[in-house]
């Protein structure tokens, strides 16, 4: 698994090294010349819990004020939270944020 965001213009990837073979680099992203993301930092971790933690940390950290998502509450947000439960996580408890789905 693997989770992508952007956080005020800088994009973010948190990769699990279990899954994902080697390290991924930092790298550009530029889909179109008006949406010019630029470099996204990698966070390579070793573990779907690191991960996890890892996201958690960083949203705490960045205190985005909005989330927009393609399909954040039909998918999204109740698979991070699910995910997050088996290692006796509370999404809620960590970023404020319960998906009721």
């Amino acid at each position: 698994m693997m989770i992508s965001y952007i956080v005020d213009g800088c994009g973010f990837l948190i990769t699990n090294r279990e899954i994902v073979g080697d390290d991924v680099a930092n790298f550009e992203y530029a889909p179109t010349a008006e949406y010019d993301v630029g470099t996204f930092t990698v966070f390579n971790e070793p573990s779907e819990e690191a991960l996890l933690r890892k996201w958690f940390e960083h949203i705490i950290e960045t205190k985005p004020f909005i989330f927009v998502t393609f399909n954040g509450d039909g998918f999204d947000w109740p698979f991070i939270q699910a995910r997050a439960e088996t290692y006796r996580v509370k999404m809620e408890e960590e970023i404020g944020i319960y998906s009721s789905n």
